[in-house]
């Protein structure tokens, strides 16, 4: 009761607010920030180019939220799965290697690379289909941009629960400058980055920032750790007026053990107990796996280049060509071990042409994708004891995606106050995969003769996805906007047997209001939004057609989404600030019916609280019904607030101190609703900092703490079996886990 009454007390705060640390935070916008150095939305104008243009965040038809570069800093933001608690409604998690995004509860459960994300990355204005390339780019970035909903029209295909920017700073012709910083913490935590910008010519400037992080893991066997180096050059060209050439190189090596999985419930009386803690021992746990150490290698570098040229007529030419290369070597281990070892390597080419012609303003462009995947995968099931199970070897030799699309959009001013919307993108799509599937039964060790399913498949798909809307200003500083718009996430086939799955599609109904008070102290956003999800894309852990424990993906069926969200940012004098952003989500499954294990009749309530609707086509198999629930990692309420002050000294400098609150309700964290293993109850974490800026900005120092009161997190569960002690009940649920109380200082030399 006292965790119900903390979570509610936090979000009706949070709602009240309605966006302290998001909007005065920087983080209402998209694309460029320009306020005041706080990055402000009441502080000063934010500009965003989301769809493709320059324009007002208030005058934009936009379900969206953007992180300044120090707001990142300022918040521990330092990868993707920081962004938790920063924007309503979204929840980002590791599971091994890769990274899962949801978006008001649509993304893609898997912990493999065979599928690919709902919710589209892009780096620099690349896409991105690897999510473990993300992991150590948030650095030298001038904002993080996260658009809520389907992104069909002007991002494509993988953009059905919307999409996420990572935008890093470009060089400039101001003068050299840059920055070396440091960060030491707890975890043996030290991360050090420089950076340097430099004007080579009038017309040339270059910009490099690298970056170096190393940190203990806080589970007890040493994963969940963060040993990374990664690094950014950037040049910019403006050979003349209305010419410039941005090219782009990146690079990041991740080494460790990574991230692994707890037990629920927790071993030993730790919620931290990792899965190669030395208790954890064949003689104590007789259902033990067998297990190798962990390891986590992820190689990425990227390239691209963006051209823009003015054709004259306030018509602009966009070229990006980009190649990117991911490479994941990891073995993790908590219920049975498995290996990933996939190279994935993509090139793309986006065209567009923009104009702002009068009462109209658009934008027409095409797009070619292709990436050549290599996938080898290995996972043994066999008792650490006995040696005796299953092993299985998946080796794809190629794993293809060719894609391409053309889409446009506009927006036709029919009156000075009244606007309208239209945009259409065609993708076409085609996916293939060779190689073989060999599976042995071990008996005390000893291998049983190899079953081999060689596998030969193509994919194909083609979608039309569109956007509709109109726009009202109902005073200059108040704007009323309304859309519709549709997304799809492609299909494909599932890890360790022949079957395939559909595409998933998703379409948005979105109202909302704009608003500016008070010459811009009080900004004000209200939304309220209705998703239609069809064919949904659901991955599980369960059992193959060759007997392999996997995740599996199906089409579960339809479900309805709909809320509301709220964002405010107030500066009632020049040194304080508050914010806060909060979201009301309903979210419900009206079909969800899919082929699983079991034997049990009609109408019976299975374990995880769904219900059987007996025998499926295959033979021990049911029909499980799990319609009439909610969605997983969809909390009915989210929202974070937060109070900052600046006192300023005689000296020239200033110090800010700055408080901060997340919170969110009960959110289920798999398909089970029956144990309490595969959820988390709701909760609030508290941060704070403490920052002082030497006079002109010349240095500056910070001290943190977050999760002040230590809160255990969970962010995904899936089943578990085989860790059972000896002398108890097993364990149910491997769950990932966030991060305990962490605190420690920053320090940052500017030049």
């Amino acid at each position: 009761m006292r965790d119900r009454i903390l979570t509610s007390s936090a979000v009706v705060w949070a709602l009240m607010g309605a966006s302290a640390a998001q909007a005065a935070d920087g983080q209402s916008g998209s694309t460029s920030v320009e306020a005041q150095d706080d990055g402000s939305v009441a502080a000063g104008e934010i500009i965003v180019t989301a769809q493709r243009r320059s324009e007002s965040l208030q005058k934009a038809s936009l379900s969206i939220a953007a992180v300044s570069g120090d707001t990142l800093a300022t918040r521990g933001v330092v990868d993707s799965q920081s962004l938790n608690g920063v924007v309503p409604g979204l929840k980002i998690t590791y599971t091994g290697a890769q990274v899962q995004v949801f978006i008001r509860g649509v993304g893609d459960p898997a912990a493999n690379p065979y599928t690919q994300a709902s919710v589209s990355l892009n780096l620099d204005g690349v896409y991105t289909a690897r999510s473990t390339a993300f992991g150590p780019l948030f650095f030298d970035v001038a904002r993080v941009e996260v658009l809520r909903g389907p992104q069909g029209t002007l991002y494509g295909r993988n953009s059905s629960g919307g999409a996420i920017n990572i935008i890093s700073n470009a060089p400039n012709f101001d003068g050299v400058s840059g920055s070396v910083s440091g960060e030491v913490g707890n975890y043996h935590l030290f991360r050090g980055q420089a950076i340097v910008n430099v004007p080579v010519s009038d017309t040339l400037a270059i910009r490099t920032a690298v970056q170096a992080t190393t940190r203990d893991g806080y589970l007890s066997d040493g994963s969940n750790d963060d040993k990374s180096v990664a690094g950014r050059f950037r040049a910019l060209w403006k050979p003349a007026s209305g010419i410039s050439l941005l090219i782009n190189t990146d690079f990041a090596n991740v080494r460790g053990l990574g991230f692994n999985r707890v037990f629920r419930p927790a071993l030993f009386g730790d919620a931290y107990t990792g899965p190669q803690d030395p208790r954890i021992t064949p003689s104590a746990f007789p259902l033990l796996k067998v297990r190798y150490p962990s390891r986590n290698v992820i190689d990425s570098r990227g390239f691209s280049a963006e051209l823009n040229a003015d054709l004259g007529s306030d018509i602009t030419l966009t070229v990006i060509p980009a190649y990117r290369y991911n490479k994941t070597d990891y073995f993790a281990g908590t219920d049975y071990l498995f290996t990933d070892y996939d190279v994935s390597k993509q090139k793309s080419l986006e065209a567009r042409l923009g104009g702002d012609n009068g009462p109209v303003k658009w934008v027409i462009g095409g797009y070619t994708f292709k990436e050549d995947l290599e996938i080898h995968a290995y996972t043994d099931q066999r008792n650490a004891t006995t040696f005796t199970g299953l092993e299985q070897y998946q080796d794809w030799t190629s794993f293809d995606t060719q894609a391409s699309a053309v889409f446009g959009e506009a927006t036709v001013s029919l009156m000075d106050t009244f606007r309208v919307i239209g945009g259409i993108r065609y993708t076409d799509e085609a996916r293939d995969r060779s190689g073989a599937i060999t599976s042995y039964t071990s008996t005390a060790g000893v291998r049983g003769p190899a079953t081999i399913l060689a596998l030969k498949q193509k994919f194909t798909d083609n979608a039309v996805t569109w956007k509709a809307g109109a726009e009202f200003d109902i005073t200059p500083d108040n704007m009323a906007f309304a859309t519709v718009s549709k997304g799809f996430k492609t299909g494909g086939f599932d890890a360790t047997d022949a079957d395939t799955y559909g595409p998933e599609h998703v379409t948005a109904y979105t109202v909302g209001l704009k608003n500016r008070f008070f010459g811009s102290k009080l900004t004000l956003n209200l939304e309220g939004f209705f998703w239609k999800y069809k064919d949904q894309q659901v991955s599980f852990l369960g059992s193959d057609s060759t007997g392999q424990t996997s995740f599996v993906t199906r089409n579960a069926g339809q479900s309805t989404i709909y809320g509301l969200s709220a964002d405010i940012a107030w500066r009632p004098t020049d040194n304080d600030t508050f914010s806060a952003s909060g979201e009301y989500l309903h979210t419900n499954y009206d079909r969800f019916i899919y082929a699983t294990l079991g034997g049990s009749p009609a109408g019976a309530v299975l374990a995880d609280g769904c219900v059987s609707n007996g025998p499926a086509t295959l033979p021990g198999q049911i029909f499980e019904n799990c319609s009439d629930r909610p969605l997983m990692r969809a909390p009915k309420w989210s929202g974070n607030a937060r109070y900052s002050h600046r006192f300023d000294l005689s000296s020239g400098g200033d110090v800010t101190v700055g408080a901060t609150v997340k919170a969110q309700s009960l959110q289920y964290l798999s398909i089970n609703y029956s144990s309490p293993n595969f959820r988390q109850r709701g909760y609030a974490l508290l941060d704070a900092d403490l920052a002082y800026t030497a006079p002109n900005n010349r240095w500056s120092v910070q001290g943190f703490v977050s999760n002040i009161t230590d809160k255990v997190v969970y962010t995904v569960a899936s089943n578990l079996s085989s860790i059972a002690p000896a002398s108890g009940a097993s364990r149910t649920s491997a769950a990932a886990i966030g991060q305990p109380r962490t605190f420690g200082a920053r320090v940052k030399v500017n030049f």
